[in-house]
């Protein structure tokens, strides 16, 4: 929970600028790291939980949420700091679905 608080409280930011047009290569090449750089403090973190606990169920919800984190990183990298692709990044369906079963999950 603190791992997704704080990514998504690094994102916000980085989502507003996003949202601008008219962006410059070195705006949306700043994007791209600074996109990157939240989803993968989350991932480091999101492994040390999965890591603490016993329960199997949540120990895959985790896991499940860890490897969209992981995707996430994957199309940040592979976005070529293309802003539809860094703005779609942060909607990734499979991390919203991932990451609303482990905040039910400890609830």
């Amino acid at each position: 929970m603190k791992a997704r608080k704080t990514a998504l409280e690094a994102l916000a930011p980085v989502a507003a600028v996003l949202s601008q047009s008219g962006l410059s290569k070195e705006d949306l090449a700043k994007a791209t790291n600074d996109l990157n750089a939240p989803y993968t403090a989350m991932h480091v973190n999101v492994a040390a939980a999965a890591e603490l606990t016993g329960d199997p169920q949540l120990k895959a919800k985790i896991s499940a949420y860890q490897l969209a984190v992981e995707q996430a990183i994957v199309a940040v990298e592979g976005s070529d700091s293309d802003q539809a692709k860094l703005k779609a990044v942060i909607e990734l369906p499979a991390m919203r679905s991932a990451e609303k079963a482990v905040v039910a999950a400890c609830s």
